[in-house]
């Protein structure tokens, strides 16, 4: 009797205990899920888009600093022909035409092939200016570049511009073709540089931007400039503000772009990837550096 009332006592001694490592064990699984939650999403596809946007943005933004180069190279403009950016420009009046050899290299460590058309009714410094640029098998980095812009000179002698996008479109052929579509504006406003009309190094503008488009999985994406960003043309890369991606096919359907410090040339930008819900307080999920590849 007295041995059967021992092992019914530590049989339910054990019982309990069972019973509290398993609550404990789930309380400290559940409350670790919680804690670490962030590590169970996938940016891999938020990260492909936003490289996608960059390069693309990157690729039109650039075509503004070739015809402003040129709008301040008096002896190209005089003599009809010169180089800018290791293109032969060639042109008189009001159409010029930048040709690039076959994977011609260039400063910015791009290789280009084709040509990029300009039709305007004066150089960009001038006032007035109006500016419909084209492209004829344009590439860079084997990229075909097609689509079409429009710079409108909206302010003088200060300078500021209007640039607009319209249907562009980047096909990627290696390592299988994808496409990458993109259409946006620009608002430029230049605040230093004004007392050397014709030395565009010196030259800053402050950009603001909207764009749109997808990506190279059809990915949807829409970007807005939320701290005014800024272009210094000794620069090829933005600094200084902020940018906010949003892209809504996905969970994680925002991306917070960090550009570098003012006075910083680098196309490293930290992003950070959140989550809006349709109801509720967006949640941060993750951040890390991308680094622009054109």
């Amino acid at each position: 009797m007295v041995n059967r009332f021992i092992f019914k006592f530590h049989s339910a001694v054990a019982l309990k205990i069972s019973l509290v490592l398993i609550s404990l064990g789930l309380f400290l699984l559940l409350n670790s899920c919680g804690k670490n939650e962030e590590f169970r999403f996938d940016t891999s596809y938020n990260k492909a888009t936003s490289l996608d946007f960059l390069m693309a943005e990157y690729n039109y933004r650039s075509i503004f600093l070739l015809l402003y180069k040129l709008s301040t190279d008096t002896a190209t403009l005089n003599n009809g022909s010169g180089f800018i950016d290791s293109a032969y420009v060639t042109g008189k009046g009001n159409n010029w035409i930048f040709t690039f050899d076959e994977n011609k290299k260039v400063p910015d460590g791009s290789t280009r092939s084709g040509q990029i058309v300009v039709e305007w009714t004066a150089p960009l410094v001038d006032s007035g200016a109006v500016a419909n640029v084209s492209f004829k098998n344009y590439t860079v980095n084997q990229k075909d570049i097609t689509g079409s812009l429009i710079i409108r000179q909206l302010a003088y002698p200060a300078l500021k511009y209007k640039v607009e996008i319209d249907s562009g479109v980047i096909t990627k052929n290696s390592p299988e073709q994808s496409v990458v579509r993109y259409t946006g504006s620009y608002f430029l406003r230049r605040y230093a540089g004004a007392a050397t009309t014709y030395n565009w190094g010196d030259d800053i503008f402050r950009i603001y931007s909207q764009a749109q488009g997808r990506g190279s999985e059809y990915d949807r994406f829409s970007f807005s400039t939320v701290d005014s960003l800024q272009w210094r043309f000794s620069c090829r890369y933005l600094s200084g503000g902020l940018g906010l991606l949003e892209m809504p096919d996905f969970e994680i359907n925002q991306v917070e772009m960090e550009y570098p410090q003012l006075n910083e040339c680098s196309g490293v930008l930290k992003v950070t990837y959140k989550i809006k819900p349709a109801n509720g307080a967006i949640r941060k999920v993750s951040s890390q550096n991308l680094t622009i590849y054109f």
